[in-house]
């Protein structure tokens, strides 16, 4: 989507529609497949007298201590499992809304003083290379500044911001200027509880970018100086693998919602089986089974018809494989396809039950106008024999006066 011309003029240059100039392959982001495991290989043999010429044999990091000599912090943090370091910083992901109005983003963004440092990132997101909550820091830490990707599917990706931090974003920038009145909503469709997902990320410069268990690991760590400024310049492969995973999240997140609403229309439906086994026919009214119909056939068509459905991917990922094993492989790890797949399950499931009750309330409803017609039919036909017996009765009553009158005049 184009962004208005509200945008200064060393944003204009890089609107372009999603597709407005083909995306060159990134041979520089290596392959997300992990690198064969290394034969390990046998002791080496020194001979007796040149044993002090000789590299000792390295000794595991646990059976020396951190502050002994001869090793560097630095170099026993690497040689760790990646699983037991810590974290270098977290990947925060919102769905908040339906969808955002782009529009009224812009004008929240220019009101707040940050639309000078906002670049529409290839038409698929809105990126803020640097944004910080603000506030004074803890003393002898850093202040929080992080980079922040807002989708038009009304979801924020933030990284290397604390999950209170994104919060604060959604009230200060989305939310802050459409509750005052002051300008149009961005959000469309608010969601009145938003959907999260957290995971964490860190900096291995050996190694390679892709998604290890629940954790990111990136070969740079994320920088405000990546954004391009000049029209025509191509966004790094570093920040085009971060968008990748972020648009990953996004979708995530936007299904996390769509179960939690989902779970909140089963709970309405949850006793209708023990109804129905208790010998109850119509456990709601038939306007109530149509209107949770409706209900099913919009969370089918949110999943796999709208523009911003489950089941598309982004375009950007097309001329890309390294992009798309990024994006399929943080999918994966958070189990999206098992997931929708679940949910289609349960949705075909629901739409079997309310068509169970529709067809009971229209075999009650068949069965009462087939009463219906035999009564009418038996009132009828009671009618009609009514009307024949009395024909018959009238009939006689002439026939015997006329028997009677021959004689009177005989007799006269």
């Amino acid at each position: 989507m184009l962004l208005p011309r509200l945008i200064p003029t060393r944003l204009s240059p890089l609107v372009a529609p999603k597709l407005a100039r083909p995306l060159p392959r990134f041979a520089s982001i290596p392959s997300s497949t992990p690198p064969p495991p290394s034969i390990p290989r046998p002791p080496q043999k020194h001979k007796k007298g040149k044993a002090k010429a000789s590299v000792p044999p390295a000794r595991p990091p646990t059976a020396t201590p951190i502050g002994s000599k001869g090793l560097r912090l630095q170099e026993f943090d690497f040689f760790r499992p990646i699983q037991q370091r810590p974290a270098d910083g977290l990947v925060v992901a919102l769905s908040t809304a339906q969808s955002y109005n782009f529009q009224a983003l812009v004008e929240s963004l220019n009101a707040l003083g940050l639309v000078n440092g906002a670049r529409n990132l290839i038409g698929e997101a809105v990126y803020l290379p640097r944004w910080s909550p603000g506030g004074s820091p803890i003393e002898g830490d850093k202040p929080e500044v992080g980079e922040i990707f807002l989708f038009e599917s009304g979801s924020i990706v933030a990284w290397g911001l604390k999950k209170s931090s994104v919060e604060l974003f959604l009230r200060t920038v989305i939310r802050g200027a459409s509750d005052n009145g002051a300008l149009g909503w961005v959000e469309q469709g608010r969601y009145s509880e938003h959907e999260s997902e957290v995971l964490e990320y860190r900096v291995e410069p050996k190694s390679l970018t892709k998604i290890v268990g629940d954790t990111i690991i990136l070969t740079t760590p994320p920088s405000p100086m990546e954004a391009p400024t000049q029209s025509g310049v191509n966004p790094p492969d570093d920040l085009l693998a971060r968008l990748a995973f972020s648009a990953g999240m996004a979708r995530i997140t936007k299904l996390g919602v769509y179960e939690q609403q989902f779970d909140h229309f089963a709970t309405g439906t949850a006793g209708i089986p023990q109804l129905l086994e208790a010998g109850s026919k119509e456990p709601f009214k038939k306007k109530e089974i149509i209107k949770r119909v409706g209900i099913l056939h919009s969370f089918r068509q949110k999943l796999n018809l709208e523009d911003e459905n489950l089941l598309d991917e982004p375009e950007f990922l097309w001329e890309d494989s390294q992009l798309y094993s990024q994006y399929t492989s943080i999918c994966n790890a958070l189990e999206f396809q098992p997931r929708l797949e679940t949910l289609n399950q349960r949705l075909e499931y629901a739409f079997q039950l309310e068509a169970t009750l529709l067809d009971l309330m229209n075999t009650d409803t068949s069965h009462r106008l087939e009463w219906i017609i035999i009564i009418l039919i038996a009132f009828e036909i009671s009618i009609v024999l009514i009307r024949e017996i009395h024909g018959l009765l009238t009939d006689d009553e002439p026939s015997a006066n006329e028997t009677k009158s021959p004689k009177v005049a005989i007799e006269a």
